[in-house]
């Protein structure tokens, strides 16, 4: 994967959408950079967790 942080429309983490509370647990466990796969998976990973608990 190669950042494109510089511009932001050409990086493939553009295309993923998350809410406030799910940018928040990302940064939580995570610094830099991810890939749009591994972002999709920690979305899911957020959303499973929570669903269980509420």
């Amino acid at each position: 994967m190669e950042c494109k942080a510089n511009a932001y429309s050409k990086c493939q983490c553009s295309t993923i959408q998350l809410n406030l509370n799910e940018v928040q647990y990302v940064s939580e466990h995570y610094e830099g950079c991810l890939c749009a796969a591994c972002l999709i998976e920690l979305k899911e990973e957020y959303r499973s967790f929570f669903q269980i608990k509420n």
